[in-house]
């Protein structure tokens, strides 16, 4: 009996969450965020997270300032709707975004495994001077790892030629000897350690 319950409602879940998709694609102007962030502030988890991944498509000023505000407590502690929004800032692959998602890593906060979902799902060449940057200025070691091997994973000539940069800095000779080897240095004075 209690089978022949659960399934209607998660066919009606999933059919409202398609349905949602739909029309957050369908949706271009800023109203249509609107209803996305009215969406995910409600206290439905299913429609919540489906609405958080619409804004990560979105693509506009308004997603963007969202996401970036819902994940800058990250760094202390996260929820569902944290960690939605990580992962939607790394399929929205902007650099603001990308810059906050290391910045969670870098943290060893507790919404790290978000953050670094988030960084899984960065496409594209927009990131990539943001990729770098961190890189080249964070002593952070997992944050600086977690730059490289996201520029890696990108694959572009453009990525490419940030990682030959990355890897012609001497100051950076320590923690790149350390990522092609994958052995966390001894001595990390320069580099943050965790466990």
């Amino acid at each position: 009996m209690m089978g022949g319950v659960i399934m209607p409602v998660a066919v009606a879940a999933a059919i409202g969450g398609f349905i949602l998709f739909q029309r957050s694609r369908a949706a271009t102007g800023d109203g249509a965020v609107g209803r996305l962030i009215r969406i995910a502030d409600r206290d439905d988890v299913a429609k919540g997270r489906e609405a958080i991944r619409a804004l990560g498509r979105a693509q506009g000023d308004e997603a963007l300032a969202y996401l970036l505000d819902r994940t800058g407590g990250a760094t202390a502690g996260t929820d569902w709707r944290t960690g939605s929004a990580l992962q939607a800032l790394g399929e929205m692959s902007h650099p603001r975004g990308v810059e906050q998602l290391l910045r969670v890593v870098a943290s060893g906060s507790v919404a790290d495994a978000d953050a670094r979902q988030g960084l899984e799902l960065v496409r594209g060449d927009d990131a990539v001077p943001a990729l770098l940057r961190f890189a080249l200025e964070t002593d952070d070691y997992h944050g600086v790892k977690a730059a490289v091997r996201t520029l890696e994973r990108l694959g572009t000539p453009a990525a490419a030629a940030a990682l030959a940069e990355f890897r012609a800095r001497p100051a950076r000779t320590v923690i790149r000897r350390e990522l092609e080897t994958g052995r966390i240095p001894e001595s990390t004075s320069i580099f943050g350690q965790r466990s």
